[in-house]
């Protein structure tokens, strides 16, 4: 877990222009100024060094540095369906709050 980190810490440092020891682990990478289409970019260099695929709304839905790197290792150990059923529930999760959001309207 901690190459994977490392790994994770230097791209983000290298997309946000900082020096890898300035990203907090458990800060928002919003608050750091990360936006999604940097997003892209960090999903796109997480498959090519570690090969794992991760959808750039998992990502958002991960926030940190932390939570990336367990997503990242939850994938990389587990069943090759794992990315679907991540889909699954984020678009369900996501429709959850639409809906409610609908009906508050």
């Amino acid at each position: 877990m901690e190459i994977v980190e490392s790994v994770v810490r230097q791209q983000l440092a290298s997309i946000l222009m900082l020096e890898p020891e300035r990203i907090d682990g458990h800060k928002r990478l919003s608050e750091l100024g990360f936006d999604s289409l940097m997003g892209v970019e960090l999903v796109t260099a997480i498959d090519h060094q570690l090969g794992v695929t991760l959808s750039p709304m998992a990502l958002a839905d991960a926030a940190t540095l932390k939570r990336t790197v367990n997503l990242i290792c939850e994938q990389a150990m587990g069943p090759s369906d794992t990315v679907h059923d991540e889909q699954t529930h984020l678009a369900h999760r996501h429709g959850a709050s639409a809906e409610a959001e609908k009906e508050g309207s």
